[in-house]
């Protein structure tokens, strides 16, 4: 369902291109596979949904934040949920085996009756070919064994994914009600005594399975049997090398492998018929379907969330932005900078915004001025970037955020002239930014009325700025390429300019990208811009020379 704060044109901007999003994807894969010991989980929600949704209710962000730092500072919380090492005995603990390995397989199928029957039916080199890789279906006799090995072996793997789920959830002080109702769902399950039983059985079905193959390998008498095989087929080949009579060996040869081909069977249907008497098809079906409620009932993906946030928070590290009602209609942005998680290119050079800061500033709208590739578009976008992820309840990449509460999120840029004239999609697109009486908006507008006549593309734009400023209860952030709107507007205690500097050394144009306060002072930027562009040299003369006679 799409999000009703954040507007769908505006999320574009913010998420993932096609490549990245598929890098994405393969990241997450690996990282779950090595941090957890899962794959891919279908049902925990895409980067995007967890960043790109904001929200309304104030408690219901605050719960989440309170959640996602509370993983972040609390490690040993989060070790429950990670992967042990294998070469750590610090780490051979239950307590440290992933439940997600349980919560994100697929459920058991159960078992086929009468699979213990098809097993004991294969016979020859078959039963010890399907023994030896039961799970992955042979060619031969392949309707006996995946009858005889696809539920038994399915049904094997959920019952030891079942016996590495922690026996408690274990919780710290000041755990918040999310993460303390969550862990307290998960104990509840467990100390179920049908759960209890479920989990026993499935210590006891995977030991006897276990066993089964222990005992076939490591069988005395089978060893003694495959070694007297080898031993003579190795003087089979011998023989051969050196050109003598192999007849009397191979006959032995024989012999031998017919011996051994007959114990393995009888071996292998002992141990059959043992594991049968305790893997019974009812008994496990009937704790199957126990162990498989819980899939359902255990809201682990709302645990995700909250993982997923606080590692994402961690890695970049972001920080806790404060969340207030939409009645301050405020956005401070400290140190704050904008690239969607993946999209990070270069050196980012982080910048402030301040709107409606009570004790300093009564800003409303906040006015852009600047060089093309000079910052001004991603300062728009870094603002609105900063705002949806503290409400959709994530850290900001920021050193400090105060955003209060939204109705709608929303940014347009300029006309291309694509559909309908840049003239006639800046319009449209003006009226789509403007909120209607008593909502809360914050609304970003890139250069609007480019296209037009100066005179008139400049007085309209003053009078969007104008119109949003007396809103009272939207902000607005606009970009602009008119010298004169701060003669129109400066004096207004609502409308702050800022601007993004140029630096001219001989024929080489730098961008700071840092923003600095007051309105650009320097507008002769686009001949000294076309210059470091390979631009037309005759066309430039003739420029340069109409702006100098001007001044």
């Amino acid at each position: 369902m799409a999000n009703d704060v954040l507007d769908e044109e505006t999320k574009k901007l913010f998420t993932y291109q096609d490549s990245i999003s598929r890098w994405d994807s393969m990241h997450r894969r690996i990282d779950a596979l090595l941090s957890y010991g899962v794959n891919y989980a279908s049902d925990v929600p895409s980067l995007d949904a967890l960043l790109l949704n904001p929200k309304k209710d104030i408690t219901a962000i605050n719960n989440q934040l309170d959640s996602v730092e509370y993983i972040v500072m609390h490690n040993e919380f989060l070790r429950q949920f990670k992967r042990g090492h294998e070469n750590d005995e610090k780490n051979d603990d239950d307590s440290l085996r992933p439940p997600m390995q349980f919560f994100f397989s697929s459920p058991s199928k159960g078992i086929e009756s009468g699979w213990e029957a098809n097993l004991e039916k294969v016979t020859g080199n078959g039963l010890s070919y399907m023994l030896d890789r039961l799970g992955i279906f042979g060619k031969e006799k392949k309707e006996l064994i995946t009858i005889a090995t696809e539920g038994l072996n399915d049904a094997m793997q959920y019952f030891r994914l079942a016996t590495k789920l922690p026996k408690e959830l274990k919780t710290g002080k000041r755990v918040p009600p999310n993460i303390f109702d969550i862990c307290k769902q998960y104990n509840d399950f467990l100390s179920d005594n049908q759960v209890t039983i479920a989990l026993k059985y499935a210590t006891d079905a995977t030991k006897s399975y276990d066993k089964a193959f222990s005992d076939f390998y490591d069988d005395k008498r089978k060893e003694k049997y495959e070694k007297i095989k080898k031993l003579r087929n190795k003087r089979v080949s011998d023989a051969k090398i050196h050109n003598r009579d192999p007849t009397d060996l191979q006959r032995k040869l024989g012999i031998s492998e017919d011996r051994l081909e007959a114990y393995e069977i009888k071996l292998a249907k002992r141990l059959v018929s043992e594991l049968a008497q305790q893997v019974k098809t009812d008994d496990a079906n009937k704790h199957i379907a126990t162990l498989t409620e819980l899939h359902g009932k255990w809201n682990f993906s709302e645990l995700m969330t909250y993982i997923e946030l606080a590692d994402i928070a961690y890695n970049n590290h972001w920080s806790r932005p404060e969340i207030v009602p939409k009645e301050d209609n405020c956005l401070i942005i400290r140190n704050g900078y904008f690239y969607p998680l993946g999209q990070r290119r270069g050196r980012m050079v982080p910048n402030d915004t301040y709107m409606n800061l009570h004790l300093s500033n009564e800003t409303r709208v906040e006015v852009l001025e600047g060089v093309n590739s000079g910052g001004k578009t991603v300062d728009m976008k870094k603002a609105l970037y900063v705002a949806t992820l503290a409400l959709s309840g994530s850290f900001v990449p920021a050193t400090y955020a105060r955003v209060s509460v939204r109705d709608k999120i929303i940014l347009r840029g300029k006309g291309d002239g694509q559909d309908k004239s840049a003239f006639q999609q800046d319009v449209a697109r003006v009226n789509e930014i403007i909120p209607p009486n008593g909502q809360y908006w914050i609304s970003a507008l890139d250069e609007p009325f480019t296209s037009t006549e100066a005179d008139g593309g400049m007085y309209l734009t003053a009078g969007v700025i104008k119109t949003m400023a007396e809103q009272e209860n939207s902000l607005l952030i606009l970009s602009s390429h008119y010298p004169s709107l701060n003669e129109i507007l400066g004096n207004s205690p609502k409308v702050t300019f800022n601007n993004f500097p140029f630096i001219v050394e001989g024929d080489k144009v730098t961008f700071p990208h840092k923003k600095r306060p007051g309105n650009l002072k320097e507008y002769a930027y686009a001949i000294a811009v076309a210059k470091t562009r390979e631009f037309d040299v005759m066309t430039l003369n003739y420029a340069s020379e109409y702006l100098k006679n001007q001044r």
